[in-house]
């Protein structure tokens, strides 16, 4: 991991008991559509269902649920309704802590491009590994400049300190391991809806 993302992980409130005055931030796992040639690539690279993940969160400002995610057009903050793809079967996670330090210490990576070289030559390299010898390796494509939907959220996992996440390889993540990680943690993730 770069130093610049060690540097975002200096926060401990996972730690603390479950805080019913957090904000409502929740973290989201869906199907993606065909919508875009990403989304054809990562249904045939992921066998699994779930191909998308972001974190939303209210925006007393704005009035609405706001998203932070990694796309297609990099990783960006927009209002939850502007995204469609919501509209499909999905699972929410709501953070049953406050995370909102974590996120801001992540707001630099706003504004970076898409890693799509990780998902397109990485995981499919990390993919076939685990069919051949079924091990789980690490996604040999590395490019700390740039993020992936899960690659974003875990690392936000990561700045938040929490338990397990010490030697979690956001490079290497997945929304399905992600769902893996929250369904383990039921005392940090309620979860809200089913996949």
């Amino acid at each position: 991991m770069s130093t610049e993302r060690n540097n975002a992980s200096k926060t401990t409130r996972a730690n603390e008991p479950w805080d019913p005055n957090a904000p409502d931030v929740r973290i989201g796992v869906a199907a993606t559509p065909f919508t875009c040639l990403l989304a054809v690539v990562q249904r045939v690279l992921n066998t699994r269902l779930l191909f998308h993940t972001w974190i939303s969160y209210p925006n007393e400002i704005w009035g609405e649920r706001w998203l932070v995610n990694a796309d297609a057009h990099g990783v960006r903050v927009l209002p939850q309704s502007a995204v469609p793809l919501l509209g499909n079967p999905h699972v929410e996670y709501r953070c049953r802590f406050n995370i909102i330090e974590a996120m801001s210490r992540c707001r630099d990576f706003v504004g970076r491009p898409y890693d799509y070289l990780s998902l397109l030559v990485g995981h499919p390299v990390k993919l076939l590994t685990y069919y051949l010898t079924g091990v789980e390796a690490l996604n040999p494509v590395r490019d700390a400049s740039r993020f992936t939907c899960s690659e974003f959220v875990a690392t936000v996992f990561k700045a938040a300190e929490l338990p397990g996440t010490e030697n979690m390889d956001p490079e290497s993540e997945t929304p399905a391991s992600l769902v893996r990680y929250m369904d383990g943690h039921p005392e940090l993730f309620e979860r809200m809806t089913a996949a």
